[in-house]
């Protein structure tokens, strides 16, 4: 009698994780589905999905009217009758979605929707990543890729411009890469990491640090001509303390040490550590990768989400383009980015229950999925070369 070979520890946390993401993403959509289907035909500020997407098209409308300081008041009767969250984005946003704000919600979700998973799609692809349609699907089961539909956040359409502008950035010109950076400003806390590297690496960024600021100026100022009074508002509003989101939703490193019970000055010293130990490590890998900018873009991506003051689980989804480009640099195999993204997405998932628990049972937390997506971004910096087993990713760019 024979014994069955004895399969890796990969291939059990795998296995785990896959069915971590598969368990989680099968009673979400359950209760999304029911959700849509039973809401048919009630008025927008009844349904409970689309918030942020309500939002949106509040700002569009008002902006249409050139309402600047209404566009920030969410006791507005225009995002009253939508049923809208805060909107919190720069004016020139707002103005982005006049043309959205024509449309129905009814209709104006499931286009959202739809586009902006196309257009992740599609910059994945473009980038030759491997099995992109296994990644997108897998994506749509995991938490990070559920809650941005659900909400109709802007997730989707983050990863396919900060895909493409990555890209850009690896040739020999990267202007339009820099002017894509400059049009996910409204995000800008996302972008942090990139202004680190750029300002380290002033003498040979300065061109793509004076084009992205050069765009940011200039929507600022677009904007602040059509919408009078909008630019004041929008500073009180993101400053205002109820514009801020629960810890227990965050997922990043400066939540880890709020979730732990941290004040005062323990608080303090706690997020200093994190940002010190975060930026340290992407300086080390910055010099360790010099000539490989999108190892340096994919390092520069995961040191935002981990030091964002406000990150949700949604934005976990900027760690596709990151993985796109530690594949398309050949910096790490695509089996073995497959693991990360799996656990990474379990983590997520469990991690949002085990923290909710504590919560409730110790009134303190330990947050674990920042703290593996930390131990992940130290291992990328530390790993000079990693073995490459497959030969399906190319070695010329498109």
């Amino acid at each position: 009698m024979t014994k069955s070979p004895t399969l890796p520890w990969r291939s059990y946390v795998l296995f785990a994780s896959l069915v971590a993401i598969a368990v989680y993403g099968m009673l979400f959509w359950a209760t999304f589905g029911s959700q849509m289907l039973g809401t048919v035909g009630d008025p927008p500020q009844s349904i409970e999905y689309g918030e942020d997407l309500r939002a949106f098209l509040g700002a569009g409308e008002l902006a249409a009217q050139r309402e600047g300081r209404s566009i920030y008041d969410q006791a507005d009767p225009t995002y009253a009758e939508l049923g809208a969250s805060k909107f919190v984005y720069p004016p020139w946003f707002a103005i982005a979605m006049i043309p959205l704000s024509k449309v129905p919600f009814s209709v104006a979700f499931p286009l959202w929707s739809l586009f902006g998973v196309a257009a992740a799609w599609f910059a994945l692809a473009r980038a030759r990543t491997p099995d992109v349609k296994r990644v997108m699907g897998m994506t749509l089961l995991t938490l990070s890729g559920m809650f941005a539909l659900y909400f109709g956040q802007t997730t989707y359409f983050m990863v396919a411009v900060l895909m493409l502008a990555t890209m850009s950035l690896a040739r020999a010109d990267g202007t339009l890469g820099a002017v894509g950076l400059a049009f996910l400003a409204f995000k800008p806390h996302l972008l942090f990491g990139f202004a680190v590297w750029w300002a380290l690496e002033i003498r040979s960024r300065w061109r793509w640090l004076a084009i992205t600021g050069a765009v940011t100026a200039t929507l600022a100022a677009v904007s602040a001509l059509w919408l009078p009074g909008s630019w004041p508002a929008f500073f009180s509003a993101v400053s205002d303390p109820s514009s801020l989101v629960d810890p227990a939703r965050e997922v990043t490193l400066i939540s880890v040490v709020q979730l732990l019970g941290a004040t005062g000055i323990t608080l303090a010293v706690g997020i200093t550590a994190a940002v010190g130990l975060v930026l340290s490590l992407l300086f080390v890998g910055m010099r360790r990768w010099a000539d490989q900018v999108e190892v340096v873009a994919s390092l520069s991506i995961v040191a935002s989400l981990l030091l964002a003051p406000h990150g949700l689980m949604y934005d976990w989804l900027l760690l596709l383009p990151a993985g796109a480009l530690l594949v398309r640099a050949r910096a790490v195999s695509p089996e073995t980015l497959g693991l990360i993204g799996a656990v990474l997405g379990a983590a997520v998932a469990a991690g949002d229950t085990a923290t909710a628990w504590q919560l409730e049972s110790f009134g303190r937390a330990l947050h674990l999925a920042p703290l593996i997506l930390g131990g992940v971004f130290a291992w990328l910096v530390t790993k000079a070369h990693i073995d490459i087993r497959s030969t399906e990713v190319p070695a010329s760019h498109p």
